[in-house]
């Protein structure tokens, strides 16, 4: 599998720092940097403000309960700074109906499944090279749902 060449930035939000680090790994091997980290989306979001960061492609968030995934999805989508960028959930106690609850809250894409390490490489790299369409496409990216 080729790594994604093109700088991407991300941003991983989430308190099981297992998962953040397995996902930290995963797209550091597909040469996806640079990246940040934290426990709480309102801490992104203050240090993207705060600092001028340049705005993420990715804001990737693994989210226990349904209601902590719809408020975080809120607060990002309520700030114009992240209208273009792509809100990725990682949350493998969902079902169909929480799904489409959290697309409907903005989310772009709902990863169901957990993964070993390779595997969470491969379902990354498809979601960033299907995500790319819609930086130079027609395809309106604001809109894009993808559930893996």
């Amino acid at each position: 599998m080729a790594a994604v060449e093109n700088k991407i930035n991300t941003i991983l939000v989430g308190q099981d720092i297992e998962k953040r680090i397995v996902f930290k790994n995963a797209l550091k091997a597909l040469k996806i940097e640079p990246f940040q980290y934290f426990f709480e989306v309102e801490k992104g979001m203050f240090y993207l403000d705060a600092y001028g960061v340049i705005k993420p492609d990715f804001i990737f968030i693994e989210a226990g309960k349904k209601e902590d995934a719809l408020e975080a999805i809120s607060k990002i989508r309520s700030s114009q700074q992240f209208d273009t960028t792509s809100i990725v959930l990682h949350n493998t106690g969902y079902n169909e109906t929480d799904t489409k609850d959290v697309f409907s809250a903005g989310a772009n894409v709902a990863i169901r499944k957990n993964y070993d390490f390779n595997g969470l490489k491969t379902v990354l790299n498809h979601i960033i090279r299907f995500d790319s369409q819609y930086h130079s496409g027609t395809n309106n990216r604001e809109t894009y749902m993808l559930s893996i």
